[in-house]
């Protein structure tokens, strides 16, 4: 006979009894693994093979665990919510009440227990008999319609919210296995205590007896008490500073001011260091509600405590860099900079996704390394410097009283950061900084939010003026923000209730001054301020990721216009429409698919459509847009390189592309009359492009005179306004009847 039942009998106490109150005790500690370990992903004290999250989460268990091992029992278990409504059984609800596992659930359990619907407040009820820690005979309503006798066992279920009883039943028919049954639980409970290495105890009121039981050898090298003993021997093992609070704790469990207590407190075992654990506890209540019984765990959580200490180190610190991170800013901000002169500069790297895009990731990632460590090194002892997210860090200036003394930390910062970053195999990065600024003095009436902000605010706008690089937070740039929001709203707005509209700008032959074309320009309808032009919300479409939208409609706009022109006018000419495409465009596939569904709901071809595209988008992702340019043209659809003449290195992207049509900037054209320099340089731009097979379009033209030297120099098309400027579908659609009649 093991020393449990031994215990048994010295206390008198049937196993009834014993199990019902380790039950409790057992499916309160199981719930407490799951929630701190499946729940958090942490790992289990003592648990030596569980070092990945799949084995974790088998060795703590599902919530739904403690009802089969109550199966595995032959006892029936019902999890019931505080209005009564079953929300959970277990299978031996089928072999007692004949009853399908799943059809009790959403049930009352006064469908399973009639005599609990005679109380005035079922709710009231099961608290009474749950507090009480009695077992209860009554009749349980079987599946076949007739009553058996049961005996009933309800306490508060696992969860902290008290919402919740756990409702035990066992037949009453089948007294002749009982003891040997209740013997054999009580061995496997035994079995599942040493397995989770639980310790338990149990505080006889009446008496003031303490047991001692579970694995306190196997878990803290402790020898407990064999017999009866004091509540004193578990606090003598406690640390010196939670010995007070446990035991105010356990007096209240006691004076029955709380029927359940849980708490952390540090165990000192008999062999190596101090271990946390938490002591979960409820009272058992006579019917007068005075406190019968404490039954109570200790379950080891040493390793649950680590992993939290090494969650708050995570919550403070930066992974890549090891820089506190932006949390740890606003604390400091909070604690720290309440009286004195501050101020806080917001930095992010220059082109640093140039970075990211030709050398990779991992590249990008040993660069903000290096460069956490530079700025680490050029900032005093006092000031804080932090990693916000991706190339952004934070420098918390202490005692800044005057400009002179910020401005030279950023120059100190900016200097270090411009030095060659070498990445070895002759790879090299030069880099530059943008840097925001808010300074403040006292923070008694200012958010660390607020303050963060601001200075992002500050970074923003002199990322908007590259000249200046650093910019000081102010009111106008505040509201600045504020309009550049409303715009915002305003621009979703227009996309969400159709406000985005195709404009046409007609192309003509040169020399006849027949249409051959037009360019479809977005414009967007703006409720007070009227029609907008591209440059004032395209940016703003690609920064918040509606660019896609507006391509959409714009294709979907144009083909439409252009299918309905060519039913109109059918003596015309074919009519093109080129539609402009922007680097967001070409990050995948999408746009092929796109222009396909036109095409195919138009029932125009390929050679009807041209697509324009600008030296910069080549320069960004020269690969990723020549493939998808060949799929355009494998369609038919003619490619054109726009603005030519403005990017970098023109020459070399007519040598690396085939170009069906080149258009040159306008910038070319203003002075083409009144220099002779202007005119040569468009002319050897004509003829280079007619050597190599392409059309040429001359954009911006404005009076007859350019007119009329462009026909001289070759120019096969012109646009500009001279011609027309560009108009809306009606206006668009009345132009070309002019030409018809």
């Amino acid at each position: 006979m093991s020393e449990r039942h031994v215990c048994a009998k010295e206390n008198s106490v049937g196993p009834g009894e014993r199990t019902g109150a380790e039950v409790g005790v057992l499916v309160s500690v199981m719930d407490h693994m799951y929630r701190r370990t499946v729940g958090a992903g942490l790992p289990i004290a003592g648990d030596e093979e569980s070092d990945n999250p799949s084995s974790q989460a088998r060795f703590a268990l599902r919530k739904e665990n403690w009802l089969s091992i109550l199966d595995g029992i032959g006892l029936c278990a019902l999890a019931v919510e505080k209005n009564g409504i079953i929300s959970r059984a277990n299978k031996t609800v089928s072999r007692l009440l004949a009853r399908d596992t799943n059809s009790v659930i959403g049930e009352s359990i006064t469908h399973i227990l009639p005599e609990l619907s005679q109380a005035s407040s079922l709710s009231d009820r099961l608290t009474q008999v749950a507090g009480s820690g009695k077992s209860q005979d009554m009749l349980a309503r079987h599946g076949g319609g007739r009553d058996i006798p049961v005996t009933a066992t309800i306490s508060h279920s696992i969860h902290d919210d008290d919402h919740r009883f756990l409702v035990v039943l066992h037949d009453q028919d089948q007294k002749e296995n009982t003891l040997d049954q209740l013997l054999r639980t009580d061995r496997f409970l035994t079995d599942i205590m040493d397995s989770f290495q639980l310790c338990a105890f149990e505080w006889d009121m009446e008496n003031d007896d303490v047991r001692f039981q579970g694995s306190w050898q196997q878990a803290f090298n402790l020898k407990a008490p064999s017999g009866s003993s004091s509540i004193q021997w578990l606090l003598d093992q406690l640390h010196g500073e939670d010995h007070g609070l446990v035991l105010k704790e356990l007096r209240d469990l006691r004076k029955n001011a709380t029927y359940r207590m849980e708490c952390e407190a540090r165990i000192q075992p008999g062999v190596g260091p101090e271990r946390w654990v938490l002591i979960r506890a409820g009272n058992r209540v006579d019917e007068q509600g005075k406190a019968q019984r404490i039954v109570g765990a200790v379950l080891d959580i040493t390793s649950y405590k680590s992993a939290e200490e090494q969650s708050e180190q995570i919550v403070k610190d930066d992974a890549l860099t090891g820089l506190p991170n932006r949390q740890y800013l606003l604390s400091h901000i909070q604690t720290n900079c309440r009286r004195g002169d501050f101020a806080l500069v917001v930095i992010d790297i220059d082109r640093f996704r140039h970075v990211n895009q030709s050398l990779g990731t991992w590249v990008g990632d040993d660069v903000i390394r290096i460069l956490a460590e530079r700025i680490r090194h050029r900032i005093r002892k006092d000031d804080v410097v932090c990693r916000l997210s991706g190339d952004q860090f934070a420098i918390l200036i202490h005692d800044a009283k005057d400009d002179a003394h910020i401005h030279e930390q950023i120059a100190r910062i900016r200097r270090r950061i411009g030095e060659t970053v070498n990445l070895g195999a002759g790879v090299t990065v030069n880099l530059d900084i943008n840097a925001g600024i808010r300074c403040w003095k006292d923070i008694t009436n200012e958010d660390p939010e607020d303050l963060l902000r601001d200075a992002i605010i500050a970074l923003r706008s002199a990322k908007e003026y590259p000249s200046g690089k650093i910019m000081e937070y102010s009111d106008e740039l505040q509201q600045k923000m504020m309009n550049a929001a409303l715009f915002e709203k305003d621009v979703r707005s227009a996309f969400r209730n159709r406000g985005i509209e195709a404009f046409y700008q007609p192309v003509i032959e040169t020399r006849s001054g027949h249409p051959t074309g037009f360019e479809a320009l977005a414009r967007l309808r703006h409720p007070e301020r009227g029609i907008i032009a591209p440059a004032d919300f395209i940016p703003l479409a690609e920064e918040t990721g509606l660019i896609n939208d507006l391509a959409r409609e714009i294709i979907r706009q144009s083909t439409q216009q252009l299918a309905a022109w060519r039913k109109q006018y059918p003596s015309l000419p074919p009519l093109t429409m080129a539609i402009n495409l922007s680097p967001a465009q070409f990050d995948d596939d999408w746009i092929i698919d796109e222009v396909k569904r036109a095409l195919q709901e138009t029932g125009l071809q390929g050679a009807d459509l041209k697509i324009e595209i600008t030296e910069t988008l080549l320069m960004d992702n020269i690969a990723g847009t020549t493939r998808i340019l060949d799929q355009l043209r494998a369609l038919g659809i003619q490619v054109c390189i726009d603005d030519f003449g403005t990017g970098y290195s023109s020459l070399s992207y007519l040598r690396n592309y085939s170009f069906d049509t080149l258009k040159i900037d306008r910038s070319f054209i203003s002075q083409i009359t009144e220099d002779p320099r202007h005119a040569e340089l468009v002319r050897t731009i004509v003829q280079l492009g007619q050597n190599v097979g392409m059309n040429i379009v001359v954009e911006g033209v404005e009076s007859h005179d350019q007119h009329s030297l462009l026909t001289e120099l070759g120019c096969h098309f012109l646009q500009g306004f001279l011609v027309a400027e560009p108009l809306d579908a009606r206006d668009a659609t009345d132009w070309l009847r002019r030409w018809v009649t």
